[in-house]
């Protein structure tokens, strides 16, 4: 059993968290914390992480099952995973969500956490070579709105693809970056963007005080 938390809130009353660790295996633990509050009833906190030689993963999934003011389940999840696949791919997640727009006002325990608004979505692929790389990503967010002060949801990424790749050739760098993006929003103007941005330096001198290496590159992007 770790300390207990004490505390109070206007809309939930007098509370209690009582975190409890378990170390489950040496690559594996859980955080089991239980929040007592007053008015609402007992909102169980519940984190689960592991890990292995390729892969490390933190989930959390916290719930209350009725909430005495609101009347309904209330819910917060989250995981978070990264993996090498091999061959020079990886992969990772990082997924936010909450039962209602207003979990995090009711239930943060700091400022940071209640002035939330968005919550990241997203699965990445990445591949990486000697000379080249390259990602694929797909991003959304859960947007909590607050009656009293509404935002515009951001666009999401349905996908992004970026490409680096550097070469040596005769002593000049030969570089290229570019991107690909689909910006998908539910109200708002669609679009995708394209960068393209190839360029060439070459170091004349090279010393440990002073260097020159001019460069040239062409940037070019392009929405629709």
């Amino acid at each position: 059993f770790l300390g207990p938390v004490f505390g109070s809130t206007n809309k939930g009353g007098s509370e209690i968290t009582v975190p409890f660790y378990w170390n489950i295996a040496s690559n594996m633990d859980a955080t089991l914390a239980p929040r007592v509050m007053d008015k609402r009833g007992t909102l169980y906190n519940n984190e689960f992480r592991y890990m292995g030689e390729s892969f490390a993963s933190d989930l959390n999934y916290d719930v209350l099952p009725t909430d005495q003011l609101t009347k309904r389940e209330r819910t917060r999840s989250a995981l978070r995973h990264t993996q090498n696949l091999g061959w020079g791919v990886g992969a990772a997640i990082n997924y936010n969500a909450v039962s209602d727009d207003a979990y995090y006002r009711d239930m943060a325990g700091s400022l940071n956490d209640a002035a939330q608004k968005n919550l990241l979505q997203e699965g990445v692929l990445t591949y990486g070579d000697t000379w080249w790389s390259s990602s694929l990503r797909v991003q959304r967010y859960q947007t909590l709105q607050d009656p009293d002060a509404p935002v515009l949801p951001p666009y999401q990424r349905l996908p992004q693809l970026n490409l680096a790749a550097h070469q040596v050739a005769a002593g000049a760098n030969l570089a290229m970056s570019a991107e690909y993006v689909d910006f998908s929003h539910p109200t708002s103007v669609n679009g995708n963007r394209v960068v393209l941005y190839p360029s060439v330096s070459y170091p004349l001198i090279r010393d440990p005080a002073y260097y020159v290496t001019p460069k040239l590159g062409v940037h070019n992007t392009q929405y629709t």
